[in-house]
């Protein structure tokens, strides 16, 4: 039995919900982890460049040959009230867990993937690719929980999504590119429903920003919750620019760090 924490699409975005029991099978990782594709489409895709020896980590293992291991992977949201606002208030308790107190540069969320440096250069490009990043996907989440309301989430994707995180120059240097040679790579990659260039810049055709409320948003609306995302209660795991956390009096946890060490 292989047991996984919440089900990552269920909780951000997909074609299931947490109410649904899913099991980690051979279609949900090609739904999801795969975007629908499996090694063989890519290389059929790719003319020979790449083999299926290459994709060895991503080819799965036979209906047949999963039968006959037994092997059954599950997810602790199937079975538990899956909130991670309160998982990490568990943490904090429990374990001493802290979360940070400077504000970064993509999302107002102070205590997630905050051991992760590179994760602001992967989110951007995913912004640059199709035009949200990780501050739409947080502010879903926290609406959907009724701690936020749509005009407080489109609030914070305004003051996040677009921001070039400050450590992509480290980045860049550290893999040999200059930001020409970066924007330049990310160019075919960007979705043209969402993308167009205008006088050789891109702009986005459209963005949730630009729907505050509608018929269709007001239907889907939740019963707000007293436990406020923005309020004076949560400030320390919510960057709430009218009224900033406070410091811990360690500068791991309240100086960002631009720079990394290559171990």
């Amino acid at each position: 039995m292989i047991i996984w924490g919440e089900h990552g699409f269920a909780e951000l975005t997909g074609i299931v919900s947490l109410e649904d029991f899913v099991e980690f099978t051979r279609w949900n990782r090609k739904e999801h982890d795969m975007r629908g594709f499996e090694p063989e489409d890519v290389v059929e895709k790719s003319n020979g460049e790449i083999t299926m020896r290459d994709l060895d980590p991503y080819i799965f293992p036979s209906d047949e040959a999963l039968e006959k291991t037994e092997v059954r992977g599950i997810y602790m949201s199937n079975f538990f009230d899956w909130n991670a606002k309160d998982a990490v208030e568990r943490m904090m308790s429990k374990w001493d867990f802290k979360p940070i107190s400077y504000e970064r540069d993509r999302t107002f969320v102070q205590y997630a993937k905050i051991d992760d440096h590179a994760n602001d250069i992967h989110d951007y490009l995913k912004f640059l690719k199709f035009g949200y990043g990780r501050a739409t996907d947080d502010a879903s989440m926290e609406i959907r929980h009724g701690r936020m309301t749509r005009e407080e989430g489109i609030a914070m994707v305004n003051r996040y999504d677009a921001n070039t995180p400050s450590s992509l120059k480290p980045y860049l240097e550290f893999m040999g590119l200059t930001e020409e040679e970066f924007y330049a790579t990310v160019e075919s990659m960007r979705d043209p429903d969402i993308w167009e260039k205008k006088e050789g810049k891109w702009v986005m055709k459209d963005s949730v920003a630009n729907h505050l409320s509608n018929d269709l948003t007001a239907k889907a609306s939740v019963k707000q919750v007293e436990d406020r995302t923005l309020s004076d209660q949560n400030k320390h795991l919510y960057f709430n620019p009218d009224n900033t956390p406070e410091k811990l009096g360690d500068e791991r946890l309240d100086i960002k760090q631009k720079t990394f060490k290559i171990l």
